[in-house]
């Protein structure tokens, strides 16, 4: 199992049948670990914002309103965009979005990307324990 809290980065984790798993601490000081299996993409650097619209929240369901705001807040709305996965909880440090269908033939998106457009990810990132 491979430890993303021990990065400054924002990760994106594309859950596939890889045999490989990440784990991340989220939901600020509840201190809790989620984990998927997939590929991790690691997509710039994490700066900690004080305006994350998830910033403490553990086992938030859906919102359509909230994962907009938090794409836009980190500057991901390029290239993801809320996805209403219902099955799925979200958290600070933990949040479901779909890299864009139409990144597919954009040569400015990047090309690690590319392939998965229109797939579901979760976008890992520094929980602010």
């Amino acid at each position: 199992m491979l430890t993303l809290y021990d990065t400054d980065a924002i990760n994106l984790v594309i859950p596939l049948a890889t045999g490989v798993t990440y784990t991340n601490q989220v939901g600020g000081s509840a201190c809790l670990h989620v984990t998927a299996t997939g590929i991790c993409i690691p997509f710039g650097k994490w700066i900690e914002k004080q305006n994350d619209p998830f910033l403490g929240l553990y086992e938030f369901p859906y919102d359509e309103t909230r994962v907009k705001s938090f794409l836009r807040i980190f500057g991901l709305w390029k290239i993801l965009e809320a996805y209403p996965t219902t099955d799925k909880e979200y958290y600070e440090g933990w949040v479901w979005a779909r890299i864009r269908k139409d990144i597919k033939g954009n040569m400015k998106a990047p090309a690690e990307l590319r392939p998965f457009a229109g797939t579901i990810c979760a976008v890992a990132y520094p929980s602010s324990d």
